[in-house]
């Protein structure tokens, strides 16, 4: 474990920085049951997966248990990337304006959220891939890859002003 110190340091201060402002009430509330919702959305993609069909009337029920379960499946990490980008938007201003000791939290903070946000985008992606529904599947993979955009223009804005700072 000590070999990994030197690493997660920074990590560990851009999250005690992260919910020190939230703490303040300066960044959205953190979510963590959106963890579980997704689990129990994934959860009930799986209930749905194992209902019998055996008959013509079993399976086109399966089948549209198994697209509304894809639908919220897909809806919550979307949501998940909504709230990222929220916090990403503070970052390039708290790089601009906070304590120039903790701009490198912030940069670290802003890399992270970046993670989020695609490992999101990703869990999005991978559950619009089975959804039947076009016009669902289009609008969210629409929102998901505009937020994704944003995202990556605001860690980029972030990391400009944290260079600019240093």
């Amino acid at each position: 474990m000590r070999t990994l110190a030197p690493y997660l340091h920074p990590a560990f201060q851009a999250a005690v920085l992260l919910l020190g402002l939230w703490a303040q009430g300066s960044l959205p509330s953190p979510r963590p049951a959106d963890a579980g919702e997704d689990a129990r959305a994934f959860d009930a993609v799986l209930r749905a997966m194992r209902l019998p069909r055996t008959s013509d009337d079993e399976k086109r029920a399966r089948q549209a248990a198994v697209q509304r379960a894809l639908h919220g499946a897909a809806e919550v990490p979307l949501r998940v990337m909504r709230r990222v980008v929220d916090v990403l938007k503070m970052l390039p201003d708290l790089a601009r304006t906070g304590n120039p000791n903790a701009v490198s939290d912030v940069a670290v903070g802003a890399l992270l959220a970046y993670a989020a946000a695609h490992g999101a985008l990703h869990n999005v992606r991978i559950n619009l891939a089975s959804i039947k529904d076009e016009t669902f599947a289009a609008k969210l993979r629409a929102d998901a890859e505009a937020l994704g955009e944003e995202a990556a223009r605001l860690r980029d804005a972030t990391m400009t002003a944290v260079r600019e700072r240093m």
